[in-house]
C-alpha cells in the first residue's frame, strides 16, 4: 500500500492518509473483509507494521532485479519460457490492478513497483 499510494499519489514523504485512502479504495474495489476492523486506517494503525524495514526490503530487491538486469543484458541471455511466462501473468495481473483503480499515472511504474513489492508478501 505505501508503495502504491507513494506512486499514485506522489507521496514524498509517504503519509497515513493515502495509505488509508488507497486501502479504502482498494477494499471496497475488490470486496475485502477487514473484519474485524472497520476501516483500513484501523487495520494499519493496528498492525505490527514497519515503513523502514519493508521499504529497505523494496529498495534491495529493486538493486537485485537491476543488477541482474544488467548482467542478462551484458551477457546476451535470454530468459527461458517459463519465467517470461511467470513475469507475463505479474504484469497482466498488475495492469488490471492499475485499471481497476483508475490510476492515472505511469503504468510502467506502477507495474515494476507492483512486482518489486511482491517480496514483501514472500518474507
Amino acid at each position: 500500500m505505501a508503495c502504491l499510494s507513494g506512486l499514485a499519489f506522489d507521496d514524498k514523504p509517504l503519509s497515513g492518509k493515502s495509505m488509508d485512502d488507497l486501502g479504502e479504495r482498494l477494499a471496497q474495489e475488490f470486496q475485502i473483509d477487514l473484519t474485524p476492523y472497520q476501516s483500513f486506517r484501523e487495520l494499519r494503525l493496528s498492525s505490527n507494521w514497519h515503513l523502514e524495514e519493508d521499504m529497505q526490503q523494496v529498495m534491495l530487491e529493486i538493486n537485485d532485479d537491476t543488477t541482474i538486469t544488467d548482467a542478462l543484458q551484458n551477457l546476451a541471455i535470454t530468459k527461458d519460457p517459463d519465467s517470461q511466462f511467470e513475469e507475463n501473468l505479474i504484469y497482466m495481473r498488475c495492469d488490471y490492478l492499475i485499471t481497476r483503480l483508475k490510476f492515472d499515472a505511469n503504468h510502467e511504474q506502477l507495474r515494476y513497483t507492483l512486482r518489486v513489492a511482491n517480496v514483501l508478501n514472500q518474507v
